[in-house]
């Protein structure tokens, strides 16, 4: 199902809200993406795990410091691990969403991959690049947060998912957005980069400062 954008829809029952932009298509989720979740081969047996399938868990994904592509995991599984857990072999360019415990965390595949029970996978129609999606996610966590149940740790699931409408621009308009995006994460990543160097260089300097001094 596909609706025009318009006030009223902004703030419907799913919670979701942004700025009002003619002609922007919205979406739900499940229309235009294919959300599969992961699994864990049994810990019980050694043969399902360290085969050439990485298996991504919500640490991979929370853990990363540069870009948003996963290329590679902390561990691996087996073709026979995959085989006999509900966990599924994803094609590169899938988006990655942690949706248990820590929700709202995105990554893209860089190669096929598996995940565990943590995450729900979007597998992007034509009409959605990835990266779009996985920088518009993100921005949603606390609706998640909100959507989500469970008394033990919070989880949202991917039938709630599926019905989160999103914004459907052009695929140019995409490309646009996410060059900018990732033009601006690439400043955040120099400016963190430079605060650490000053960090490391800034009391190394007053110490060089003050053994000169003393000469």
């Amino acid at each position: 199902m596909t609706r025009e954008i318009n006030p009223s829809f902004m703030r419907g029952e799913m919670g979701v809200a942004g700025p009002i932009v003619p002609a922007v298509r919205w979406a739900a989720l499940g229309d235009e993406c294919q959300i599969v979740g992961g699994g864990t081969p049994s810990r019980i047996e050694p043969a399902y795990f360290g085969g050439d399938i990485p298996w991504a868990t919500p640490t991979d994904v929370t853990g990363m410091k540069n870009g948003m592509f996963l290329h590679q995991t902390k561990e691996t599984i087996t073709n026979e691990g995959l085989e006999k857990s509900s966990a599924k072999l994803l094609p590169k360019g899938t988006v990655l969403l942690t949706s248990r415990a820590t929700i709202g965390f995105t990554a893209i595949a860089d190669v096929p991959m598996a995940t565990n029970q943590g995450f729900a996978n979007f597998i992007c129609g034509p009409n959605v690049l990835p990266e779009y999606l996985a920088h518009w996610l993100p921005i949603q966590r606390n609706n998640m947060l909100q959507l989500a149940g469970g008394t033990t740790f919070k989880e949202i699931s991917k039938g709630t998912l599926k019905q989160m409408c999103f914004p459907v621009p052009p695929l140019p308009e995409q490309r646009r957005i996410v060059d900018i995006l990732n033009h601006a994460a690439s400043i955040r990543r120099l400016r963190d980069e430079a605060r650490a160097k000053a960090r490391e260089i800034i009391p190394a300097l007053f110490v060089e400062g003050s053994i000169r001094k003393s000469y």
